[in-house]
C-alpha cells in the first residue's frame, strides 16, 4: 500500500513538473521569437488552388481559410465579381497572388499580420484623372496638394491597412504599419471615406485648406459576432442553422456587479437569470434556458474553453477575462449529449492577438446598498395593532396602556420605553467595494499570450457583522505555433475565493432585524449593546464567532491542432485537462455576553448569553480532481460551391475526491482554534468523511453541408454514458439535426431592396439530462445509524435506503425550433425570431397513486414516469444609425416561456382545479378571496368562517358547497418563475462621449409576501399597517391587526413584474496627445450604476429576491433574505 501511494505522489509530481515546464518554455519561446516574422514568411506560405469562372471574392476567401491568413480591401475599388481560374499545388502565396491579381490590375502588400490589396490606377486613369480636375473661375486648374493623417483603432493604436478614397473618384491610397497615410488631391473641398473590414466605416469632410486629418474608427460589433462558438468548435454566423445567443465581454464588463451572472439579466434572448439575493460571494442568480422544462434539475452545463466545468463558477469569471458567452438552446446542444437538456452554457475567454505587448489597467470604486429593505412598523404603531389585535380576538386587557404608548410617541424614556428602526440600527447606508485588473496581450506570428489579474473586494451591509468577500484571480492562455502545421495551446486559470460570514446564518440575522420589537432597544443610550430578539441581537453577530470559506479552483488545459499536410482540409486537435479544487471551511462558534438594564438599581450589568454554551470548532476539508481528455479528427473543405464541415470525437472525464470534517466543543480558549485544543472526552470529538470516483466515456460527432451558403444543413450527435445508472443504461444516443436557408440570397430577391439578409432555419434535437438527485438509485443502500441494545451494550446499526431501480435512467428532452434572422433597409433594422416547443419525458419521480407507500417498503424508488412540455417564442430587434457626430444603437429582446406538468403520478386532490397537472411547475393553491368585510350584515349575508369579523378578508367559497374549507383552494396558472424576460440596451457615442443604458425586466410571474401578520409578538411591515381597517378607518385597505390573513391568498398575491434600469454608464476618452509622453496610449474615465432604478407593484420589497444563502435556486416565502444591492461605481481604464 505504501508503494502504491508513492508511485501516485511520483507521477502525480511528474505530471505537474511537466506542465510547469511546458509553460515555461512556451514563455521563453515567446520571448525570444515575440518579434515579428518578416513580411517574406507570410507571403511565402504554400497555397494550393483549383478554381474554374470562380469569382474573385469566393477565391480569396478560399485562400484565407486554408491559409489563415486575412485580406483587407476596398470592396467598392476592386473587380470581385470577376471571374478567374487557376490550378496550382503548394505554390508560395506571393507567386499565386501575383498570378491571380495581375491580369487585374491589383496589387498586394503585406502589412502588419495581414494581406492588403489595392487597385494600381493606371498612367492614362491618372491623365484623365488631372484633365477632369475642377476649374477655378480664373480658368486655371486647382493645384494638387498632399493630405495626410493617421488612422487609429478603439484603443487610440495605429491601424494599418484602411483604405481612404476620396469619394466620388478613384484617388486612394492605404494607411502603413503605424497607421499614417498620405494623399495627394485636388485643391478644393472633398469628402475622404475611410473603410477597414471589422470597423465601422466613416466619411469625413475636408476644407479646401485643410491638410491634416487624423480619424479614429470604431470597431463594428456586427462584423465581431460573424463568427460564434458552437458546441466544439466555430461557425460563420450566417450558416448557423441552431438556436444560439451570444453577449459580448465587451458588454458584460459594462456592468459595476461582481457577480457575471448578475450580468447577464435580459442581455440573452431566452435566458432566465433570477438575482435572488445580493449576499456577497454567495449572490449567484439562478439561470434557466427557456424556463423550465423540468420538476428535476433544472441548471444549464457550463463549458469553458471547450471543457465542461461546474456550472457554480461561471459567476465567479473576471468579466476582463471573457471573449464571449453564448448559449445553446435547442438541438444544437444535443452534441453534449446527456448533460444538453437544461441549455449549455459556452464561455470563451481572451486569446492573444498579434502586435507589440498592450497593458490594459483598470480599477473602479463603488459604494453599494440594498435597493429595497422591508420597513417595519416603529413602537406606537406596534403597540396599537397588539392592542386593537386584542380587542379583535376578545381580550379584555390591553398589552400597553395609552400612557405608555405616549412614553414611547414622546422618546423620553429611551431605556425602558425606545422607539427602535432596527433597519437603521443594524444596516449600513453604504459599503464599499472595488475591482482591479491588468491584463497583458500581444504576441507574434509564432507565439501569442493573454495574462490576466484581477482581484475583488466587497465588504458585508451590517454593522458589527464580519460579512465579506475577496477574490484573486490568475489567468494565462497561451498559442504557439510550433510549425505550420501544428499549433500548440496552454490555458491556465487560478482563482483564491475567500468568504466571512456570522456563525448564524443569514436569514436568522434578518429574523432578528425585521421581527424584533421597536418596543426594545438595540442600543442603550451609553452605547452599549443591548440582547435585542432572545438574546440575539445582531449588532453581536462579530462577537459569535464566524464562518470562514476558501475556495481555491484551479483549471488548465493543454491543447495542439494539427493539420494533416497529405490530406487537406484534415485537422486532428487533442486536449488534456486537469481542474483541481480545494474547498476549506472554519466554523468557529463562542459564547458571547450582551448589557442589561436593572430599574432597581438603575445600573447595566453584562449577561452572558446561553446561545453558544461552549467555544466550538469544526473544520471541513474538500477536495476535487477531474481530469478530461479530449479526441477530435475534423474536416473542412470547399469544392467548388460546395462546403462540407465533419468532425468526429472521443471524450473521457474522470472525477474523483474526498471530504474529511472534524469538530471538538469545550476548548480552554477562544485564541487557540486549532482541533488539537479542543475537548477530548468522547461528547466533545465528531468526524466524518467520505470520497468518490466517477468517469464518463462518449463519442460525438458533426456533420455540416452548405451550398453558397444559401442552403444549409447540419446533423450531429452524442453516444453519452453516465456512470450514476445500471450498466445496460448508461450509453444513449442524443441526435440533432437542423436546416437553413438563405433566402436573401435568391435571384427572385435581388429587387427586393428593403431586405438586405433573410434567413430561414429549424432544428430537432433530443438531450439528455443525467444532473438528477437520486445517483445509483439502482443500487440497494444502508447507512449506519441507530444505536440498538443488545445485552446493554448499545451498538450501531443499519439503515435500509429506497428500493433499488434497475430500469431507471435519464431524463429525455425533444425540442423543435424554428428561427428567422433578417436584416432590413441597410442594416438600420435587425430581427431574430425563434418559437420552440420542448416535451420532456423520463423525469425521475417517485410513485404516489399506482404504489401507496403505506405498504411498509422502506421507500420507493425514483421512476422515469414524470412528463413536462414547454413551449415559447423569442423575438431580438435591434437598430444602428448615426447622425452627424452621434451614433446611436438600440437592441431589444423579449422572450416567452410556458411549461405545464403532463403527468407524474400525481394523488388526485379534492378537485380537479387543485391538482398541479396541467399547471406550470412551482403553481401554488391559493385561497379565493372578495376584498374585506365592512359590516356585520356583510358578514351575516355570505358564506363565512365561523370566527370572520368586521375588517378580516372575505374569504369565496369557490366551489359553491356553502362551507369555506380547504377544497375552496384553487391552483394557479402562474408561479415565481417568470415566463416572459426582456432587455433593452441602448447605447450612444458623440466624440470622446459615450453612453449606455441598459434596462431588463420580467413579466408573468406572481409573489406572495410574507407580510400578512399583525398585531402578534413579533414586529409587522409597515405596509401591513399603515392604511389598515380600524373603526376610525372603516375603508383601509388592509385587514386588521390580529384578522385572518392567509398568505397564500388572492388578497395578498401580487404581480412580481418588474422594469428595472439595470445599468447606466457614461464615460469620457481622454484626448490622445494629453498622455502620449508618458507612454499611455488610451485614459478612459467613467462613471455607472447597478440597479439604479426599479418600477414594480412590489413597492415594500424587491419584486426579484428570495433567495436563502448560498443556493441561487432556494426560495423563502418571507422577508428573511439578503437584499439585492444597487451599486454606484466610478473607474478609469488605462492603455499603453
Amino acid at each position: 500500500m505504501k508503494k502504491t501511494l508513492t508511485t501516485k505522489r511520483l507521477l502525480y509530481q511528474i505530471v505537474m513538473k511537466s506542465l510547469q515546464q511546458v509553460f515555461l518554455a512556451l514563455l521563453v519561446a515567446n520571448l525570444v521569437i515575440a518579434a515579428p516574422i518578416s513580411g517574406q514568411s507570410l507571403l511565402e506560405r504554400p497555397v494550393s488552388l483549383s478554381v474554374n469562372h470562380t469569382r474573385l471574392h469566393e477565391v480569396l476567401r478560399q485562400i484565407e481559410r486554408e491559409t489563415s491568413i486575412k485580406f483587407s480591401y476596398n470592396s467598392r475599388l476592386l473587380p470581385l465579381k470577376s471571374e478567374v481560374s487557376m490550378k496550382v499545388k503548394d505554390k508560395p502565396l506571393s507567386v499565386v497572388l501575383d498570378e491571380l491579381l495581375t491580369p487585374l490590375n491589383i496589387s498586394f502588400k503585406q502589412v502588419s499580420n495581414q494581406v492588403v490589396l489595392r487597385q494600381q490606377v493606371s498612367a492614362a486613369l491618372q491623365v484623365e484623372a488631372i484633365e477632369t480636375r475642377p476649374v477655378s473661375k480664373t480658368g486655371t486648374k486647382n493645384i494638387d496638394r498632399s493630405l495626410g493623417g493617421k488612422v487609429t483603432d478603439e484603443k487610440g493604436e495605429g491601424l494599418p491597412g484602411v483604405s481612404i478614397v476620396v469619394k466620388g473618384s478613384q484617388l486612394g491610397t492605404i494607411s502603413d504599419a503605424d497607421g499614417s497615410y498620405n494623399l495627394i488631391v485636388p485643391d478644393g473641398s472633398h469628402v475622404l471615406t475611410f473603410s477597414f473590414v471589422g470597423y465601422l466605416s466613416e466619411e469625413v469632410a475636408v476644407s479646401g485648406d485643410q491638410t491634416l486629418v487624423n480619424i479614429g474608427l470604431k470597431v463594428d460589433q456586427k462584423s465581431l459576432e460573424e463568427v460564434v462558438v458552437v458546441g466544439y468548435g466555430t461557425k460563420k454566423k450566417s450558416t448557423v442553422t441552431g438556436s444560439v445567443v451570444t453577449v459580448s465581454g465587451q458588454e458584460i464588463v459594462k456592468s459595476p456587479a461582481v457577480n457575471v451572472t448578475n450580468s447577464l439579466q435580459g442581455r440573452l434572448p431566452g435566458v432566465i437569470a433570477s438575482n435572488r439575493t445580493g449576499e456577497p460571494g454567495r449572490d449567484d442568480a439562478q439561470i434557466l434556458i427557456r424556463g423550465r422544462s423540468t420538476f428535476g434539475n433544472n441548471q444549464p452545463l457550463l463549458v469553458i474553453d471547450g471543457v465542461p466545468r461546474p456550472t457554480e463558477g461561471l459567476g465567479r469569471i473576471d468579466p476582463q477575462s471573457i471573449e464571449s458567452i453564448t448559449v445553446l438552446k435547442d438541438g444544437s446542444a444535443a452534441i453534449y449529449g446527456a448533460r444538453a437538456a437544461n441549455g449549455v452554457i459556452l464561455v470563451e475567454t481572451k486569446r492573444g492577438v498579434e502586435g507589440k505587448p498592450r497593458f490594459d489597467f483598470s480599477y473602479n470604486q463603488g459604494f453599494s446598498q440594498p435597493t429595497r429593505i422591508l420597513k417595519t412598523t416603529d413602537a406606537v404603531t406596534h403597540a396599537l395593532a397588539r392592542n386593537e389585535a386584542a380587542v379583535r380576538n376578545g381580550m379584555t386587557t390591553m398589552p400597553f396602556t395609552d400612557a405608555e404608548i405616549e412614553l414611547f410617541r414622546n422618546g423620553s424614556d429611551p431605556i425602558l420605553y425606545p422607539n427602535t428602526d432596527w433597519v437603521k440600527e443594524t444596516v449600513k447606508p453604504w459599503t464599499p467595494q472595488n475591482k482591479m485588473n491588468l491584463t497583458i496581450n500581444g504576441g507574434s506570428q509564432r507565439v501569442l499570450y493573454f495574462f490576466n489579474f484581477g482581484m475583488v473586494n466587497q465588504d458585508g451591509h451590517f454593522k458589527n457583522n464580519p460579512t465579506s468577500y475577496k477574490q484573486f484571480e490568475l489567468r494565462s492562455n497561451i498559442d504557439a505555433n510550433i510549425s505550420d502545421n501544428l499549433r500548440v495551446s496552454l490555458n491556465i486559470a487560478g482563482r483564491l475565493e475567500k468568504r466571512m460570514y456570522p456563525s448564524t446564518g443569514t436569514w436568522v440575522n434578518f429574523v432578528n432585524i425585521l421581527s424584533a420589537l421597536p418596543t426594545i432597544p438595540a442600543r442603550y443610550p451609553n452605547g452599549l449593546i443591548t440582547a435585542g430578539r432572545l438574546g440575539e441581537n445582531p449588532l453581536l453577530r462579530d462577537q459569535v464567532g464566524f464562518l470562514r470559506q476558501e475556495s481555491l479552483p484551479i483549471q488548465t488545459t493543454l491543447s495542439a491542432r494539427y493539420k494533416v499536410p497529405f490530406i487537406k482540409g484534415m485537422t486532428v486537435d487533442g486536449s488534456y485537462s486537469f481542474d483541481f479544487t480545494h474547498d476549506f471551511n472554519k466554523t468557529f462558534q463562542k459564547p458571547y455576553s450582551y448589557w442589561q438594564y436593572v430599574p432597581a438599581t438603575k445600573e447595566y450589568i453584562n449577561v452572558k448569553s446561553t446561545f453558544y454554551a461552549n467555544p466550538y470548532v469544526q473544520d471541513y476539508f474538500n477536495r476535487v480532481f477531474v481530469q478530461t481528455y479530449n479526441i477530435r479528427l475534423g474536416y473542412s473543405r470547399t469544392f467548388g460551391d460546395h462546403n462540407i464541415d465533419a468532425m468526429l470525437g472521443a471524450e473521457r472525464a474522470q472525477n474523483k475526491g474526498n471530504n474529511f470534517s472534524g469538530s471538538r466543543r469545550n476548548f480552554p480558549t477562544t485564541a487557540l482554534l486549532d482541533l488539537n485544543f479542543g475537548g477530548s472526552s468522547l461528547g466533545d470529538i465528531n468526524s466524518g468523511g467520505s470520497s468518490f470516483l466517477t468517469r464518463r466515456d462518449n463519442y460525438f460527432g458533426r456533420a455540416g453541408y452548405n451550398f453558397k451558403e444559401k442552403y444549409m444543413a447540419e446533423f450531429l450527435f452524442r453516444y453519452d454514458g453516465s456512470p450514476i445508472f445500471p450498466e445496460d443504461k448508461r450509453y444513449g444516443f442524443f441526435p440533432g439535426a437542423s436546416l437553413g436557408w438563405q433566402v436573401s440570397r435568391e435571384t427572385f430577391m435581388s429587387n427586393v431592396h428593403a431586405v438586405d439578409r433573410l434567413k430561414l432555419r429549424a432544428s430537432y434535437g433530443e438531450l439528455g439530462n443525467d444532473n438528477v438527485s437520486d445517483a445509483y438509485a439502482y443500487l440497494r443502500t444502508y447507512s449506519i445509524g441507530r444505536s440498538y441494545n443488545f445485552g446493554g451494550v448499545d451498538v450501531l446499526g443499519l439503515n435500509p435506503g429506497v428500493l433499488p431501480n434497475l430500469n431507471y435512467t435519464w431524463e429525455v428532452l425533444r425540442t423543435f425550433n424554428f428561427g428567422l434572422d433578417a436584416s432590413l433597409w441597410k442594416s438600420k433594422l435587425g430581427v431574430e425570431f425563434d418559437v420552440f416547443t420542448q416535451k420532456r419525458s423520463s423525469i425521475l419521480a417517485a410513485r404516489q397513486l399506482s404504489i401507496s407507500d403505506s405498504y411498509g417498503f422502506a421507500g420507493l424508488p425514483p421512476e422515469n414516469i414524470g412528463k413536462v412540455s414547454n413551449r415559447g417564442f423569442e423575438l431580438v430587434l435591434s437598430h444602428n444609425n448615426n447622425f452627424r457626430n452621434v451614433n446611436f444603437s438600440a437592441k431589444g429582446n423579449f422572450s416567452f416561456a410556458r411549461n405545464k406538468y403532463i403527468y407524474f403520478d400525481e394523488v388526485p386532490k379534492a378537485a380537479a382545479y387543485q391538482n398541479q397537472t396541467g399547471k406550470p411547475i412551482g403553481a401554488q393553491l391559493v385561497w379565493p378571496t372578495g376584498g374585506i368585510y365592512r359590516s356585520q350584515e356583510e358578514i351575516n349575508n355570505s358564506v363565512h368562517k365561523p370566527e370572520a369579523r368586521v375588517g378580516d378578508v372575505i374569504y369565496l367559497d369557490y366551489n359553491g358547497d356553502g362551507v369555506i374549507n380547504a377544497n375552496d383552494q384553487y391552483r394557479l396558472n402562474k408561479s415565481e418563475t417568470p415566463e416572459i424576460v426582456f432587455g433593452l440596451d441602448l447605447n450612444a457615442g458623440y466624440k470622446n462621449f459615450d453612453l449606455t443604458l441598459f434596462f431588463q425586466g420580467q413579466g408573468n410571474a406572481v409573489y406572495f409576501p410574507g407580510i400578512t401578520g399583525l398585531g402578534g409578538a413579533s414586529n409587522s411591515a409597515q405596509f401591513r399597517a399603515e392604511d389598515r381597517w380600524t373603526p376610525e378607518n372603516p375603508n383601509g385597505s388592509m385587514p386588521r391587526a390580529g384578522a385572518d390573513f392567509p398568505q397564500m391568498s388572492e388578497f395578498n398575491m401580487y404581480s412580481a413584474s418588474f422594469v428595472r434600469l439595470k445599468n447606466l454608464e457614461l464615460g469620457y476618452t481622454l484626448p490622445k496627445g494629453l498622455f502620449s509622453k508618458i507612454g499611455l496610449t488610451n485614459v478612459r474615465v467613467y462613471t455607472n450604476a447597478f440597479n439604479l432604478l426599479t418600477f414594480s407593484k412590489v413597492s415594500f420589497m424587491d419584486p426579484e429576491g428570495r433567495a436563502d444563502g448560498n443556493d441561487p435556486n432556494s426560495t423563502r416565502t418571507d422577508a428573511n433574505y439578503y437584499p439585492q444591492l444597487r451599486v454606484f461605481n466610478a473607474g478609469v481604464n488605462l492603455s499603453f
